[in-house]
């Protein structure tokens, strides 16, 4: 795709001229977009100089669109209220939004598996904290029977039949 001339007879057209061009050509064939532009702004040009303008007329979209994301994303950073979490997050959203503009479904279908993904090993690593949290709880009451057990053992004043049934009650052997 070459640079557009300054002397290019579409490039000199009024923007709402270019942008009814531009969704001609987004929503027919370009031999169809040539013709509405001869048709209704008496404008000729040969297809492959349409083509070339469309696709630079697209590219140049992309480029705003995507500046205007980046200074968005930038005054978000600033403010510095962001975690690690949401900047990624962000980033996500930004590649999601560019994905959508430029109809990338493979791109955009990758970015929700990721996200998919993430939320999988997210709900994953919780459960685990709760699991280990469930084992730290059972190793305390175990070790709070455990020195109960240990003093009914040392309770002088208890027959060894009567410690041996306290034990049991205690541990839940019964």
């Amino acid at each position: 795709m070459r640079k557009q001339r300054a002397d290019s007879k579409l490039g000199a057209l009024k923007p709402e001229v270019q942008e009814e061009l531009a969704e001609v050509c987004r929503t027919e064939k370009l031999e169809a977009a040539r013709t509405w532009l001869k048709d209704t702004h008496g404008v000729a040009i040969a297809l492959s100089g349409l083509s070339d303008w469309y696709a630079s007329w697209r590219l140049e979209r992309r480029f705003a669109s995507a500046a205007n994301r980046a200074d968005q994303a930038k005054e978000l950073l600033k403010r510095g209220t962001l975690s690690a979490e949401k900047i990624s997050e962000l980033g996500q959203a930004i590649f999601e939004l560019e994905a959508l503009d430029t109809q990338d479904a493979k791109t955009y279908l990758g970015i929700q598996k990721l996200k998919l993904d993430q939320e999988s090993a997210a709900s994953r690593a919780k459960l685990e904290k709760a699991k280990l949290a469930l084992q730290e709880r059972r190793v305390v009451v175990l070790e709070k029977k455990m020195q109960e057990a240990v003093s009914v053992a040392n309770d002088t004043t208890l027959s060894t039949e009567e410690q041996a049934k306290r034990i049991r009650e205690i541990l839940g052997k019964e």
